[in-house]
């Protein structure tokens, strides 16, 4: 009896000491898993703050490419993402407590690794759309840079052209050369500009050529300009001299008897058409003359004595440009104020027996008109 007692509490004991030794083991494994869980979860910490950048810097893209995209679309899709990626980073998995057991712990390691995977696809889908906008971006920019590029090489190209011509018409009329000299500096900087060579699939390269001739633009304009106001106080000073001077000389004026094809020739309806020569024999531009028929009539054509009165026709005023010892034909109408007659009548005009002119000057001329 004794050793049943004995043999009863060594197995009471053993049995005691074998459930301690099986708890203890539990407890090993469910802090293992909570550390397990606490660790995956340290690593969501690591990489929410990581998206959290990444979705921030995507915000500032969608900004910043605002109307600067030909497809708003992948704007669309990165909006989306943005907005799936942040709704996964409103929630935030739960760490198990210190204490919990096995069963808690493991289903705590295994939401933290669910979120993870989940957040890490919404951060993956937000780079992958970013990376589109940011290449849509890069095409807008790209065509912008070649069209605003070859806007300033027309406009540089279209200045060259006007200077180039300028140069051509102001020879020997400035008081300065110095002022056409610059000028034509100017055109050899900017034809220079426009010869030079650029990577057209490079929107940087394009973008500082474009500089390069809006800047060559601006001085070639600034020169064009001193040499429009050179030419302007020139032409002044020569007008203020010609106004200083009685013009010497005279008009002759051309008509029937100088030669085929001056004088009156056939009229049209209520006007006659006429063609003179003028030969300025002074030593003053003229700029004007007056060429006033002192009557006129119609005429049967067929008989020429069958003659019906029209209105003195109106005076021809014609503005000219004629230099000292130049010659030039002028062709003109003179038109009545009497409507045709019925029956086959013909306008014809008198012809005066002078024409008034106009220097450069503002003195007044009258020459002869042998008809």
């Amino acid at each position: 009896m004794k050793w049943l007692v004995i043999f009863v509490s060594a197995a009471l004991v053993l049995s005691a000491t074998g459930a301690v030794v099986a708890h203890s083991r539990a407890r090993v494994r469910a802090e293992a898993a909570v550390q397990a869980a606490l660790s995956t979860l340290d690593e969501v910490t690591s990489v929410r703050e990581r998206v959290e950048a990444r979705a921030g810097s995507s915000e500032e893209l969608l900004g910043a490419t605002l109307g600067e995209i030909d497809d708003d679309g992948v704007r669309q899709e990165l909006r989306g993402a943005l907005d799936h990626v942040r709704s996964v980073l409103a929630r935030e998995p739960a760490a198990p407590e210190p204490s919990a057991g096995l069963a808690e712990a493991l289903v705590a390691g295994e939401r933290a690794q669910a979120y993870l995977t989940e957040l890490s696809a919404a951060a993956d889908a937000v780079d992958g759309a970013t990376e589109a906008v940011n290449a849509a971006h890069a095409s807008w920019v790209l065509r912008k840079a070649v069209g605003e590029h070859a806007a300033g090489q027309q406009a540089l190209a279209d200045a060259v052209a006007s200077a180039e011509r300028l140069m051509a018409t102001t020879d020997g009329r400035v008081a300065d050369e110095s002022v056409r000299d610059l000028l034509q500096s100017q055109i050899d900087a900017a034809s220079a500009a426009l010869r030079a060579s650029v990577d057209d699939s490079d929107a940087a390269a394009l973008n500082a050529q474009t500089q390069m001739l809006a800047e060559a633009l601006k001085s070639l304009q600034e020169a064009t300009t001193s040499t429009e106001d050179a030419e302007a106080a020139w032409t002044a000073a020569q007008s203020a001299t010609e106004a200083a001077r009685t013009p010497i000389g005279g008009l002759r004026v051309l008509g029937a008897g100088d030669g085929w094809g001056y004088g009156q020739g056939f009229p049209s309806g209520n006007c006659a058409n006429w063609k003179i020569g003028l030969v300025n024999q002074s030593d003053t531009p003229i700029t004007q003359i007056t060429f006033a028929p002192p009557g006129g009539s119609y005429a049967k054509v067929g008989d020429v004595t069958d003659e019906v009165d029209a209105k003195t026709p109106s005076a021809a005023v014609i503005a000219i440009y004629l230099p000292p010892g130049a010659t030039q034909d002028v062709g003109f109408q003179t038109c009545t104020g009497t409507p045709v007659p019925s029956g086959g009548y013909e306008f014809g005009a008198t012809a005066p027996d002078s024409v008034r002119f106009t220097w450069s000057t503002g003195d007044k001329g009258v020459a002869s008109f042998g008809w």
